[in-house]
């Protein structure tokens, strides 16, 4: 009588895929200054790396336990996300996969293993997919504050350090989120890399987010693609042929330049010629007209203003 329903009638309908963040990613010059300016916060600097090269968002990146790092097959899988101390399930189920790591992504795991490897486990309750369901899960986070020694409850107090050192560092300050669109423009800006690939990376349906937010720095930090790809593409072999054609030419052309050509002109009668004016025509001996096909051309010495005569 009072309305209520026992179901959610929307819980059938997929969330809209958006990402509130304007994409504003650091430059390459950029993220190695961030990376190596000293800090005694070792394990968000940790973090942050692992972030920019796993396209992790930070939400995700701070949820990440060692109970989902396969070490043998370098991977991770994104299984939770942490808001406002509320760990969930991602909101769409493709934002649910496993990454195989870079080798950045993984070595800043191995060096903040040393850091929060031996910690006690903490508990926690994950709030499914429907909303609803709770279940409970005993984790050893990765990424801790280096402060307090516990696992960050939000991404915002990892963003306090992260303000701070780009102060430090001397670099405008842009939001931690911004360590995953750096990744994701740095890989669109090789142009090498399947869009497909890089969206299913960082969890997207579809390509249509990735044009939407890193289409202006698509092929923008390597605009030489079309060289890159004759390396690529060069069949065994061929590329090395072609190169020392050119250069055998090359030689071959440097040699009959830096002689001059076999003249028909005595050679007593050469030192007279060289006194006439730049041009001067020689003459058949049988009809005394001008023949171009004896015309001589040749360049004297090597200097940068040669000296011509015929």
């Amino acid at each position: 009588l009072d309305g209520v329903i026992d179901k959610n009638p929307f819980d059938h309908l997929d969330y809209l895929e958006t990402d509130a963040t304007i994409a504003d990613p650091f430059s390459s010059l950029e993220l190695q200054r961030v990376l190596t300016t000293a800090t005694h916060r070792i394990q968000e600097l940790n973090y942050i790396e692992f972030a920019c090269f796993s396209g992790v968002s930070a939400s995700e990146g701070i949820a990440i336990a060692y109970e989902d790092i396969d070490w043998n097959a370098r991977t991770v899988s994104i299984k939770r996300a942490c808001v406002l101390g509320v760990y969930k399930r991602p909101k769409k189920k493709t934002r649910q996969r496993t990454l195989k790591l870079f080798d950045q992504a993984y070595d800043a795991l191995l060096r903040q293993k040393q850091h929060s490897f031996m910690q006690p486990p903490v508990e926690i309750e994950v709030l499914e997919f429907d909303n609803k369901t709770v279940t409970r899960e005993t984790l050893h986070f990765v990424f801790l504050n280096s402060l307090t020694g516990k696992p960050f409850s939000d991404s915002k107090e990892c963003e306090k350090f992260w303000k701070w050192h780009l102060q430090k560092v001397g670099l405008r300050y842009r939001g931690i989120n911004q360590c995953r669109h750096t990744f994701a423009s740095r890989l669109l800006s090789c142009g090498r890399y399947p869009e497909k690939w890089i969206a299913e990376y960082l969890g997207h349906t579809s390509t249509a987010m990735l044009h939407k937010h890193y289409g202006r720095w698509m092929g923008q930090e390597h605009p030489d693609l079309e060289r890159q790809a004759s390396r690529d593409l060069a069949l065994p072999g061929i590329e090395h042929r072609a190169r020392a054609k050119v250069e055998e030419v090359s030689a071959a052309e440097q040699s009959a330049w830096s002689q001059p050509p076999r003249s028909s002109i005595p050679a007593a009668e050469q030192s007279d010629i060289s006194k006439m004016s730049p041009l001067a025509i020689q003459f058949s001996d049988e009809d005394e007209k001008p023949q171009l096909d004896q015309l001589h051309i040749w360049r004297r010495g090597r200097d940068s203003n040669p000296r011509w005569s015929f």
